[in-house]
């Protein structure tokens, strides 16, 4: 939906423009393949001649075909990302960026981001925008953020402080960075898998840059990539509820060392009862039980594998 002429962001995507673009579709199978490199030459050069043409009719915003990848199911945010990783592996890009369709972005966000990932001397892996929301443009959703190993809990950066211009402005190396955003180079994935399936939901990204400092790869925000973010809801389904209690568990197996495990497993429990007895009190049966299910799982994952 567009903004309302007073919205502050209104000027980005107004005046409304008809902005045509060829596309090609393919399978999960031809992606991962690297698609039709002759179809995908072909449609682009036959778009080209259109333009030199028609330019002021057409009003491309871009010089080449939108691939779509038709999945045909929900593969959640890894699974479905991952398809699209491929495929552009095979096209040897030396960098890739992931960009939800619900962000507004500005003008030069990708070129902060790539400024910085050409210099060596910081060996940057995976880089992250300033995010802030898009109903309050000026209100900061995150900037990165920190991972309690303890404990288990994440904190977004910079979460719902008012940005007058003059905060975290400078590039700074963090633990991890939101899925809405990721320019990641495309050399890590010689060194760490994609994103690991098993998450689905909650937890995927967070995991991807923890694999990759792992392997000596940096972390970092870059404040002057600017973007605004529609999603980040506080209310959750049921299903959402589940594999952000599971994936917490899965997670810090994963990743935690073996003298945090008592502590995480403590603030674990206690901070799933304290979700449990929430939703049991506002009489959301589903949800409850969706926690419940994923301590369950949880603790089948904690011992399934002898890591702590």
């Amino acid at each position: 939906m567009a903004p309302e002429s007073s919205h502050p962001l209104y000027h980005l995507s107004h005046p409304a423009v008809k902005k045509p673009i060829p596309y090609i579709y393919y399978s999960p199978e031809e992606a991962e393949r690297g698609g039709n490199f002759k179809l995908e030459e072909k449609v682009t050069k036959e778009w080209q001649e259109r333009k030199k043409v028609n330019s002021k009719k057409l009003n491309p915003t871009s010089s080449y075909p939108l691939i779509f990848i038709q999945t045909d199911e929900n593969l959640g945010f890894a699974g479905g990302n991952n398809i699209g990783i491929k495929y552009i592996l095979k096209k040897n890009s030396r960098y890739i960026l992931l960009l939800n369709n619900d962000l507004v972005v500005d003008k030069y966000f990708l070129k902060s981001l790539l400024e910085v990932a050409e210099k060596d001397e910081l060996i940057p892996g995976i880089i992250g925008s300033k995010i802030y929301y898009y109903d309050r443009p000026n209100i900061i959703q995150s900037i990165g953020a920190r991972m309690n190993m303890w404990t288990g809990r994440g904190l977004f950066i910079g979460n719902k402080e008012y940005d007058n211009g003059n905060k975290y402005n400078t590039i700074s190396e963090v633990d991890w960075i939101s899925g809405a955003i990721m320019f990641i180079k495309s050399s890590i994935f010689q060194k760490i898998d994609l994103f690991d399936i098993r998450y689905f939901l909650f937890y995927e990204e967070t995991d991807l840059c923890f694999r990759a400092k792992r392997q000596n790869f940096k972390i970092y925000v870059v404040p002057s990539s600017k973007v605004w973010h529609k999603g980040g809801a506080s209310t959750m389904s049921s299903t959402a509820e589940y594999f952000l209690t599971v994936n917490r568990m899965r997670f810090f197996k994963n990743n935690t060392r073996i003298f945090n495990g008592p502590v995480f497993v403590l603030f674990y429990l206690v901070g799933s009862f304290k979700r449990f007895l929430i939703f049991l009190l506002r009489k959301n049966k589903d949800s409850a039980n969706a926690v419940l299910k994923g301590v369950v799982d949880g603790f089948k994952i904690f011992f399934k594998q002898n890591k702590f």
